[in-house]
């Protein structure tokens, strides 16, 4: 009796002593169990920023990441060094095949990182390790934690700005080639480059600036912008000529009688100077009104011709005349 709780203890102590051992030296080995003791990886917090770098067409994107950990009820995690270290992957592929990143790490918790990535959709994981408890030792990775993925987009690429056609003296056309990636565009002008873009976002690839005048000289750039960064095109200074002098001449009435008058207006634009000519002479303001009585029958032609530094211009208005009836006379010769 005695021998058989003997060997009933023995058996204890022994499978206890087997449990331990594979508990403390097996756990490599066990994967299954030793994922009670390891870090439950959760990733509850990353953001994305993307800056230019120093290389065209590369781009600098900043990771940060955050875990939490877990102890399975009877289990000791030593908090203070889980995890241990971690391993990050970063890919364009989702299936992880080619990443272009795969580092391991240290254990700071928030990480960032730096990385000079081209254009792109990506995606990215992380997976960490830790000893296994107070008797450590061994360590065992965890299931890999995605993060969403991200899109890199590059700041607007280089183009070009140019003239859209012939300038005047009151308009500028611009045009430009497109910016890749560019998500809208800023007209922008004069040396503090003000914007006078007439909405956004602006997405043609063409502008006609009408607030300009005559005889001055402006600086125009375009300023491509997305939500990752600005690209400014090449600056041209445009001057714009003198207007040439237009003017606006007419009567009233147009048609009268013989020796009756008639009224005529005129006004003028980017003129300093007018003369008068055919029925009428001598100099005018640019701008006014004068009563004439026109003669002889059947009309008269008065032209007024108004100069300034764009060159000059002429206009005429013409006034028909009817002249008066002499009364039917006939002559009585007394017999």
């Amino acid at each position: 009796m005695k021998n058989i709780k003997l060997k009933k203890k023995l058996f204890a102590v022994f499978s206890i002593l087997v449990l331990a051992i594979l508990i403390f030296f097996g756990w490599p080995f066990f994967p299954a169990l030793a994922q009670l003791w390891v870090s439950n990886l959760t990733v509850c917090a990353d953001s994305v920023s993307v800056s230019p770098s120093g290389s065209s067409g590369v781009y600098n994107a900043n990771f940060y990441w955050d875990w939490n950990t877990y102890a399975p009820p009877g289990t000791q995690i030593n908090t203070s060094t889980c995890p241990a270290n971690f391993r990050i992957q970063i890919d364009d592929n989702s299936d992880f095949s080619s990443p272009v990143y795969d580092q391991q790490a240290g254990a700071s918790n928030p990480y960032s990182i730096t990385l000079s990535l081209p254009g792109g959709v990506y995606y990215w994981r992380i997976s960490i390790y830790t000893d296994r408890g107070v008797f450590g030792g061994y360590y065992i990775w965890t299931d890999w934690a995605n993060g969403p993925e991200f899109n890199v987009v590059p700041p607007p690429g280089d183009f070009t700005l140019s003239l859209g056609g012939s300038v005047a003296c009151n308009s500028v056309p611009l045009s430009w080639t497109a910016s890749s990636n560019a998500e809208g565009y800023k007209i922008l002008r004069g040396a503090p480059r003000v914007d006078i873009s007439p909405y956004q976002p602006y997405t043609a690839l063409n502008f006609y600036d009408t607030s300009v005048s005559q005889n001055t000289t402006y600086l125009y750039q375009i300023e491509a912008y997305n939500s990752d960064g600005t690209n400014r095109s090449n600056i041209i200074n445009v001057s714009t000529p003198y207007c040439p002098p237009t003017v606006n001449l007419s009567a009233n009435p147009t048609s009268i009688y013989q020796g009756q008058s008639s009224t005529l207006t005129w006004s003028s634009a980017y003129a300093t100077s007018c003369v008068a000519s055919g029925g009428w002479s001598g100099s005018k303001p640019t701008s006014g009104s004068e009563t004439v009585i026109p003669s002889p029958p059947p009309s008269a032609t008065y032209t007024l011709t108004c100069s300034g530094s764009g060159g000059s211009a002429a206009q005429s208005v013409t006034i028909n005349i009817t002249p008066l009836a002499l009364p039917d006379w006939r002559e009585i010769i007394p017999r």
